[in-house]
């Protein structure tokens, strides 16, 4: 259902947004944070292969209609994936402090 792509993907921009925003997030909330970018990222991806399997049956007398939707929420979670994949690369986890 692209309402659900929607979603996902509003989400994922939404925690993107907030863990850029937060940077001295503390560890537990860093950890609960990137779990669920994890898991929406995960989401997208599966929804991302499912709509590229979905353009590829699309039945022609509706291809007009429905394809450029489908295309549509491709674009949109191939942007977002990306976005991650950038905040994965510049997010490094803090090392633990050593002990004295």
């Amino acid at each position: 259902d692209l309402a659900q792509v929607n979603v996902e993907v509003s989400l994922l921009t939404d925690m993107l947004t907030a863990a850029a925003a937060e940077p001295d997030l503390n560890d537990s909330g860093r950890e609960e944070t990137m779990t669920l970018i994890k898991e929406l990222e995960r989401n997208c991806s599966l929804f991302q292969q499912r709509i590229v399997e979905l353009i590829q049956q699309v039945p022609e007398s509706v291809q007009e209609d429905v394809i450029p939707l489908l295309l549509q929420s491709n674009e949109e979670i191939l942007r977002v994936l990306e976005l991650s994949a950038e905040f994965s690369k510049h997010s490094t986890p803090k090392p633990p402090p050593l002990a004295p």
